[in-house]
């Protein structure tokens, strides 16, 4: 999925040596920089992203160069290469908390101009989802009867016996369904003791 737009929505976003006030132009006008080496460094959430691709579009940088930090802490070997066409199979497959993009050389000598951030990623972000109406059923199911019963133990090698009567109990017991999954409650046996 396309991340960018979340992480400028949770202002994620900064540029190093000059922070630009509008991080939205990444995504609509591009940003001309005033530096002609900037870095962008992106922040992902705590829990990490796994990131895909990445692309930086604009009308004259030549080669950038991305790192990655991992959840753990570890540093990737950074990854360089012409701005929209990163050699992706050298990214991590373990999730990223931080990305920065630096910009190594332009076509024109000069600072980078009307530059754009893509970057695809598998990672937490808004979601909106939408729910129909479900159906239950409660289905019963006959009565099960746990009958007294009493039983003898030999104590000693006297032949003492003790009795140990149970109660009778009658227990209904229901099934629940609910859209795809199910969950069932039983019967249990319970003795209760008498001297």
């Amino acid at each position: 999925m396309e991340y960018i737009d979340t992480l400028i929505a949770s202002n994620s976003v900064t540029t190093k040596p000059e922070d630009i006030s509008n991080k939205e132009d990444f995504i609509k006008n591009g940003v001309n920089f005033a530096d002609t080496n900037p870095i962008v460094v992106i922040d992902m959430p705590s829990e990490g992203v796994v990131v895909h691709d990445v692309k930086v579009p604009s009308n004259n940088v030549e080669e950038i160069m991305v790192s990655f930090t991992t959840v753990s802490g570890d540093h990737i070997p950074p990854v360089r290469g012409t701005p929209t066409a990163l050699p992706t199979d050298h990214f991590p497959s373990v999730k990223t908390v931080q990305l920065v993009i630096a910009f190594i050389r332009t076509t024109d000598h000069k600072s980078p101009k009307h530059v754009t951030i893509s970057i695809v990623a598998c990672g937490p972000g808004k979601t909106t989802s939408i729910t129909e109406g479900t159906t239950s059923t409660v289905r019963q199911s006959p009565v099960t009867v746990i009958s007294e019963t009493t039983m003898s133990a030999i104590l000693s090698s006297e032949t003492e016996s003790s009795s140990f009567p149970t109660t009778e109990e009658t227990l209904m017991t229901t099934e629940y369904h609910a859209g795809t999954s199910s969950s069932s409650e039983g019967t249990t046996p319970r003795s209760i003791e008498t001297t």
